[in-house]
């Protein structure tokens, strides 16, 4: 995303760059017989962590550019194609890398809602085996932004990989839940105290 604004015939917008931890759960859609691994009805867990550029657009708009490393865990309970009664206390792991985008409406000075998503290469692992898989990540939510070098939101995310094998078995996860984020910008203009010391040395 940020390559993309460098390339525009006319002055990128200022970027406020940022970091920021996420953590959330997810269920998978997917519980049943339709693939070789069969899901558990228990939620799994969701961690990333990344960093990003926001760019104010006209008109409330803004856009951020992200890069994000995540990992999640999610309980199985059956390997359909060995017709294995039970996994329970076994689980699926993915660990992926995916540049997001997500574009936002302020609707004041610190409240704005978003949507987007994000695509990268994953890694998923069950039953002792390891593959390779493609991950797609969409979703949206509502920001609160205090005014300093904080900011939060909440919000839902929809997670999709590809189908792969892991050890014999094809697994297709694709699975929902919500997602809580915390933010720090690097941007010293959000600060009211960096603002009056600009003003003082002016």
């Amino acid at each position: 995303m940020a390559f993309l604004l460098a390339l525009l015939p006319f002055p990128a917008p200022a970027a406020e760059p940022y970091v920021f931890v996420e953590g959330g759960v997810a269920w998978s859609f997917d519980r049943s017989n339709s693939d070789e691994v069969e899901f558990g009805d228990e939620p799994g867990g969701s961690l990333s962590i990344g960093i990003g550029q926001r760019y104010s657009i006209a008109n409330s708009w803004s856009i951020d550019g992200e890069a994000q490393m995540i990992g999640q865990i999610l309980p199985l309970h059956g390997r359909n194609d060995q017709r294995e009664a039970t996994a329970d206390g076994r689980e699926l792991w993915l660990a992926g890398l995916t540049v997001n985008g997500w574009a936002a409406y302020a609707l004041d000075e610190q409240w704005s809602l978003y949507a987007g998503g994000g695509a990268g290469p994953a890694v998923v692992g069950a039953f002792g085996s390891t593959a390779a898989t493609a991950l797609l990540i969409g979703g949206g939510g509502v920001r609160y932004d205090p005014g300093g070098a904080i900011g939060f939101d909440v919000g839902g995310r929809y997670y999709w990989t590809a189908p792969t094998s892991v050890n014999g078995a094809e697994s297709r996860y694709d699975g929902f839940g919500p997602s809580f984020r915390l933010t720090y910008s690097f941007d010293q203009r959000r600060s009211p105290d960096a603002a009056a010391s600009a003003s003082t040395t002016r």
